[in-house]
């Protein structure tokens, strides 16, 4: 709950959590055409996992102590 009482630190790892949302989307679509020229269809649904799982990674550090 300390994040929460100190909004500078909440905007700081709000910033750090954004840009690395903003990172996480970016390599996701060049991961997919990647995925779509090579016709390899069936990586998509790890990427898709891959992505999601890293999104909440970066939500969670957000209050993460």
């Amino acid at each position: 709950m300390n994040v929460l009482m100190n909004p500078f630190k909440l905007l700081g790892r709000l910033l750090i959590a954004g840009l690395q949302i903003t990172g996480y989307t970016a390599s996701f679509i060049v991961q997919i055409f990647g995925y779509l020229y090579y016709r390899q269809r069936y990586m998509i649904i790890d990427a898709f996992g891959s992505f999601g799982r890293s999104v909440t990674d970066a939500i969670v550090g957000i209050f993460k102590d």
